[in-house]
């Protein structure tokens, strides 16, 4: 699985390391630095550390901004706006 983000023409490219769950565990560049890494507590509240991306000259203004991974649990995405974490039709709280 990949994570894409596209800023007018430069484009970042980041794997996505997953458990044996399918939860996100690591967002790694290409090149296989660890650029994001993510933890859940047991009834999902997330601790997650971000990591400055390197800068790259391909990629423009995008290379300094932070890299961050909206998955949580398998098929969950957490909503920064609310707070809340979206899993397919309804919205909960951590």
């Amino acid at each position: 699985m990949a994570q894409v983000e596209a800023q007018g023409d430069s484009t970042q490219l980041h794997y996505i390391v997953t458990d044996l769950t399918g939860t996100a565990r690591e967002l790694c560049s290409e090149e296989g630095e660890v650029c994001w890494r993510g933890e859940q507590e047991l009834w999902g509240a997330h601790r997650e550390e971000r990591r400055p991306i390197p800068l790259r000259r391909y990629l423009g203004d995008a290379a300094n901004e932070e890299v961050y991974c909206e998955l949580r649990y398998q098929g969950q995405l957490f909503d920064a706006e609310t707070g809340l974490y979206y899993n397919r039709h309804r919205y909960y709280d951590a």
